[in-house]
Formats: C-alpha cells, sequence, structure tokens
C-alpha cells in the first residue's frame, strides 16, 4: 500500500506567458554611438524604422526579437550596447544594462557583463542575482510556477534547500524573483522575424520540416512540384502550405464527427434555433455557395449527388431537422472559410502583381505558379522580387499568430517602386484583420510614402 504523504504532486506544463503588446523600446549606447527611442505607433499597428546605413536598423531588429524570444544574453557580444529597456502593454519595465563591479562579483562563469532589472508596476524593482536567478532556472526548467509547489516535490527540494541555504536566499526573495525570471524567459511578445536572407532560412526555421505530413508522404516520390531535400523557403513553403491545409481538413473531420456523435441528443434538447421553410430554402442556397467556394481551393470535394437535402424539399415536417442540419454546417464551414479567407487574400494580391503568370491554390500542392500558357512553372523561376513577395505574403498570413510582433528587415528587397509603396497598405489591411503588431526596418521612401505617421526616425548623431 502506497504512503500518500509521499506522493510527488502531479507537474503540470509551465503556462504560457500572458501576450503583451510592446509599447516602447530604448537602447543607449548601440555600437558604442547610438541612443534611440522607439515608441509603437499602436493605433495603426505598423511602424516604419527610418534611417541611414549603419545606425542599427537591423540590430534593432535583432535586439527586439532576442528580448521576445529570451535570449539577450546570447546576442550581447554581437551588438554592443550600453542598455536597452522594453516598456510592455501593462506597464511593466524590462532594463538590461552594465553591471557595476560589485555587481559583477554575483556573476556566474562566462557571465555578459549585463545585470537585468525587471520594473512590475508599484512594486519594488527586482534585479538580477545569479544565486536567485539558479534557484528560480532550476524551479522553472521543472515546469514548476511557484517555490511553494516545487519544495513540495521531495527530490526537488533537498536540492533548492541547500542551494537557500548555503547562499543565505530567503523563500521571500526567490517568491519576488520567479515571476521576473519567468518574463525574461518570455515576455510574450511572440516575435517573428522576416531576415533579408528570408528566400533562404524561412522566418520559422526548419524544424517544422520535420513533422511534417506532406513531406514524410511526398519525400521518396516528390514529383515536380515536390522537392525531395527542400533547401529554399519557398520549397519549403510548398510543403508547408499543403500541410496547413491537410491539418484545417482534419480539423474539420474531427468537428464533423463530433457533431455527428451528438446530433440525437441535440434533436431531442431543441437547444437551437428552428427556421421556418422559407428561412431555411435560403439558408440552403446560401450553404451550397460556400461550399463551391471551398471547393475551389480543394478544402472540400465536389458534391456528389443525393448527398445535400433538396431545396425544394423543405417543408414543417423537416424543419426541425434541417434547422440543426444548417446550424451545424455553418459550423463545419466556417473553420474552413477561416483558412480560404487567408488563400484568397494571398491568391488576390499575389495575382495582382504578378506579369502574365498566376497563383494557383485549387490544388492538394502548397503552392503552384501557373505561366501564361496553363503550364506549371517552378517556383525558382519567379523573378527575385516576385519571390520575395510571395514569401512576405505567406508569413503575414499564415505564420503570424494573433497577438504576435512581426519584424520585417527591409522588405523592399528587389522590388520595383510601385509594388514597393503597396508594402505598407498590405501591412496596415493585414495587421488589423488578423490582429498582431509589425515593426519595419527600412532604406526605402518610396516605402513610406504619404505614411509619414507611421515613421520613426533613427539618427545618425553620435551620442558622447
Amino acid at each position: 500500500m502506497s504512503d500518500a504523504s509521499t506522493a510527488k504532486p502531479p507537474v503540470k506544463p509551465l503556462p504560457k506567458p500572458k501576450r503583451q503588446r510592446l509599447r516602447v523600446f530604448r537602447v543607449e549606447g548601440l555600437f558604442g554611438k547610438y541612443d534611440h527611442t522607439i515608441p509603437l505607433r499602436w493605433d495603426e499597428r505598423v511602424t516604419v524604422l527610418h534611417g541611414p546605413n549603419g545606425v542599427g536598423k537591423t540590430a534593432v531588429l535583432r535586439l527586439i526579437d532576442a528580448v521576445g524570444r529570451g535570449k539577450v544574453a546570447e546576442i550581447v557580444d554581437e551588438i554592443p550596447f550600453r542598455r536597452i529597456e522594453v516598456e510592455l502593454e501593462d506597464g511593466t519595465r524590462i532594463e538590461w544594462r552594465e553591471a557595476t563591479e560589485e555587481e559583477k562579483k554575483d556573476f556566474p562563469s562566462r557571465a555578459t557583463g549585463k545585470v537585468w532589472i525587471v520594473h512590475f508596476v508599484g512594486q519594488e524593482p527586482v534585479v538580477y542575482s545569479g544565486v536567485a536567478s539558479g534557484v528560480a532556472l532550476a524551479i522553472l526548467q521543472r515546469a514548476f510556477t511557484d517555490l511553494d509547489t516545487a519544495l513540495a516535490d521531495h527530490k526537488l527540494a533537498l536540492g533548492l534547500r541547500g542551494m537557500l541555504a548555503a547562499t543565505s536566499t530567503s523563500d521571500e526573495e526567490i517568491r519576488r524573483f520567479l515571476p521576473a525570471q519567468q518574463l525574461i524567459n518570455d515576455p510574450g511578445l511572440q516575435p517573428l522575424f522576416v531576415r533579408v536572407n528570408r528566400l533562404d532560412v524561412p522566418s520559422i526555421g526548419w524544424d517544422w520540416l520535420k513533422r511534417s505530413m506532406s513531406y514524410e508522404e511526398h519525400q521518396k516520390n516528390p514529383g515536380e512540384r515536390w522537392p525531395q531535400s527542400p533547401t529554399t523557403t519557398l520549397q519549403g513553403y510548398i510543403y508547408r502550405l499543403a500541410d496547413l491545409k491537410k491539418q484545417t481538413t482534419i480539423d474539420y473531420g474531427a468537428l464533423d464527427q463530433q457533431l455527428d456523435r451528438t446530433l440525437p441528443s441535440r434533436l431531442m434538447r431543441e437547444s437551437f434555433r428552428v427556421l421556418g421553410p422559407d428561412a431555411l430554402r435560403t439558408r440552403l442556397a446560401e450553404l451550397d455557395d460556400r461550399r463551391a467556394a471551398l471547393t475551389s481551393f480543394g478544402l472540400l470535394a465536389p458534391a456528389k449527388e443525393g448527398e445535400r437535402p433538396p431545396i425544394d424539399a423543405v417543408n414543417e415536417k423537416n424543419a426541425l431537422f434541417l434547422s440543426l442540419y444548417v446550424a451545424d454546417s455553418d459550423a463545419k464551414l466556417s473553420l474552413l472559410e477561416r483558412f480560404a479567407e487567408k488563400l484568397q487574400i494571398l491568391s488576390d494580391k499575389l495575382n495582382a502583381r504578378l506579369l502574365n503568370k498566376r497563383l494557383d491554390l485549387t490544388h492538394a500542392e502548397g503552392l503552384t505558379v501557373l505561366d501564361h500558357d496553363g503550364s506549371t512553372l517552378p517556383l525558382n523561376k519567379l523573378s527575385s522580387g516576385e519571390q520575395h513577395q510571395l514569401v512576405l505574403l505567406v508569413d503575414l498570413l499564415f505564420h503570424t499568430a494573433p497577438g504576435s510582433l512581426l519584424l520585417i528587415d527591409e522588405p523592399e528587397l528587389s522590388m520595383h517602386v510601385v509594388w514597393q509603396q503597396q508594402v505598407l497598405p498590405d501591412l496596415l489591411e493585414i495587421a488589423k484583420l488578423s490582429d498582431f503588431d509589425v515593426i519595419v526596418a527600412t532604406h526605402s521612401p518610396d516605402i513610406i510614402g504619404p505614411y509619414n505617421r507611421l515613421e520613426v526616425g533613427l539618427s545618425g548623431e553620435v551620442v558622447k
């Protein structure tokens, strides 16, 4: 018989941090020369960094990305600065600055020479401590979020008590330190960095390819449209969009099965709105139109004869069942339509730019481009500007989650002036539609055009 008093508490996954929008980013002594303060354009959701070469536009994006991923310590040797600070949506401020000689005594080996300080609203600042950080990381790495729960784990508690006693660190200090360390590890910005080498390195990296359903399916028999070993971003995105389309149809199938299993009980409870025959005929016709649009994107198979209720057979007797059928169909089609809307925007925007060719998203393949004669055009035959445009749109529409922060370095690469002038209108439209923020670094006045209100100028003046 087990002793309940010695049983370990269940270990829960570490909860995801609250998503935060970035209000302001500051850097002092960048490259030993420049101070920049960047207030984000919150209302428009798009902020444009503009300035001469060498003032640190790309460096600023890299620093923001490092803050958002909890990787500041990994970048300080590459990008020298005296101090950086971020101000978050809830008023919390996080800063990294040069350590004093006294503070360096508390550093572990191979330290960065920087200390972080978290300023929670209405609380005393929490300052980096090598000892407290070690204890906090030991707790967080085991998916605990508070000291008391960690100490209830007997194996972990033994080591923690030893660390606390040896360093004269109080429980209360660790309790204050834990939320600060969590924020340093992940402040909730969810950055996605679209770099200048985006045609070679996807913004989402390559790890997803190991789990790709489409890649696993086609790697032995790639065919013309399925590169066996993708080496460019567009080759990878063939699989990526095919995976997203496949996952959407899998989710649709799961919802379909769930609704079918519960249909009898829901029909008996009548916990839905019962429509009259005229309203049902209208709704059934609308459902047919919606299915046709989804079929055109390959998200639904064409309906076979007898699969759909005939509109002319609707009457009072079958109104109860058909009302539930309409409600269920609406829920299922809405799931597909959220993905189809993004496909439609991608198709409309890219086809408005392509010359004598068009993007075709009706096949199982994620990305297909057709030449002027209808033949399939390999993606590497697109111009550099066309490839950049396609990669940017895929990242905007499919890889940027609501509430995240998209960082784009030099979106104007290889683009004609007319295309450059369309970058900000596209960003403004999609950022508002999908609820994320964007910071763009550019040299091009054509990108900015009439959107001066979005610009934050970075000065080349050396600060003494």
